[in-house]
């Protein structure tokens, strides 16, 4: 292998990336705008979509954390080909904690369990009553970013820390910190979906509800790297990169995604269909009457049943074009689960959908890919004095 001295400048984001930068910051502000007005006119729609669109962008800002300290345990040429991407999203965890100030703010609009004479008349149980309080709730979040933040930080220093000679392996300080960090991430995962998404009807109780969550954040983190990754290698250096082995292995990984979702969402309704308790089929007779049994439709056949089908091809896996708009159809089937998962605990006896839905994502979004595209800029698309990509790229970052 060449020992030529390798510089930032010949492995450094091509110009596209500014581009695509620039153009994200314009979308947020102009959608931005909008979602103020919505805010001013319509406040109580607006929370509830900003609820749904935060979601959406936090779970492939988690889902980029979870697989890179998944890379870092497991190794592998699918991981380190996808690293930068994995920690330029981990690096945007800051900006949602910023964004979740907002929900903070309209959390008396959102959660019912806030107004006493509310949970009063609900007859909430005690047990649910001492876990649902706004201080609680708010010391919980700042726990949940803590801890995320910490795992975000130091792997994404440690990693920064190889682009300079002379070379250096950190692979042992990555695991020791990515192996309590995974742990950590699925426990805090589980608590933050009960505490954001789960309690806006607090009778319910799912054990595997936060399981569903941890298996879209994966897909929707592997999703967006994917894309992110596919539409860098129409320039170099990611064209010398990515290669259709790496294709592969991200449908792979898309398809066992979609498999654990699918069988987390069956074994959910299994088990309420099984129980048939008032308040446990509550939650889905909400879903599956009125028009959001078309959603439920939707998701069963165009989340789950049609990408599998399709993820079984290999020449479709290897094939960037057809994989990119697989990618970005998962996406948009992420945001629909989602709006499937907020939406009917506002509106149970009808089908309802707000210009908002749309408005405030796209705005989140725009400056969440600015940020990101801020981060990805910053640094090597390959960490050049890394021993072990260096032993799985091979003569690629030579």
């Amino acid at each position: 292998m060449s020992t030529a001295p390798r510089t930032n400048i010949d492995f450094a984001a091509p110009p596209i990336a500014a581009t695509i930068q620039r153009r994200s910051l314009w979308v947020g502000i102009i959608f931005g705008i909008a979602t103020i007005i919505g805010f001013i006119f319509t406040p109580a729609q607006a929370i509830r979509s900003y609820l749904l669109g935060y979601m959406w962008w936090l779970e492939m800002t988690l889902g980029c954390l979870a697989l890179l300290m998944t890379q870092f345990l497991t190794g592998g040429s699918w991981g380190m080909v996808l690293r930068r991407f994995f920690e330029a999203g981990s690096r945007c965890l800051w900006l949602m904690a910023v964004l979740f100030l907002p929900i903070i703010i309209g959390m008396r609009s959102l959660y019912f369990w806030t107004d006493s004479a509310a949970v009063a008349k609900e007859g909430l149980q005690h047990q649910a009553q001492m876990y649902l309080s706004g201080p609680f709730f708010v010391m919980r979040a700042v726990i949940y970013f803590v801890g995320w933040g910490v795992a975000a930080y130091f792997l994404t220093r440690w990693s920064g820390l190889q682009d300079q000679p002379p070379d250096r392996d950190f692979s042992s300080r990555f695991r020791a910190l990515s192996g309590p960090g995974v742990v950590v991430y699925f426990f805090t995962m589980t608590f933050a979906s009960v505490d954001w998404v789960m309690s806006l009807q607090p009778h319910w109780v799912s054990t595997i509800y936060g399981m569903i969550f941890v298996a879209g954040q994966g897909l929707a983190g592997l999703c967006l790297a994917t894309v992110m990754a596919i539409v860098m290698a129409k320039y170099e250096p990611m064209r010398r990169i990515l290669k259709p082995s790496n294709l592969n292995d991200y449908g792979n990984l898309m398809l066992t995604f979609i498999m654990l979702w699918g069988w987390f969402t069956f074994s959910q309704w299994l088990i309420d269909w099984a129980g048939n308790e008032p308040d446990e089929i509550s939650w889905y007779l909400a879903r599956l009457h009125h028009g959001w049994r078309y959603v439920g439709f939707v998701l069963l056949m165009f989340y789950f049943c049609v990408p599998f089908l399709l993820l079984l091809s290999k020449n479709l896996k290897r094939d960037p074009r057809s994989l990119i708009w697989l990618a970005v159809w998962m996406l948009v089937m992420r945001w629909t689960d989602l709006f499937w998962q907020i939406e009917p605990a506002f509106n149970r006896d009808a089908f309802h959908i707000s210009w908002l839905d749309f408005v405030i994502p796209i705005a989140m979004g725009g400056f969440w890919v600015w940020l990101f595209y801020y981060n990805l800029r910053a640094r090597p698309l390959v960490p050049l004095h890394d021993p072990r990509a260096r032993a799985i790229l091979g003569p690629d970052i030579d």
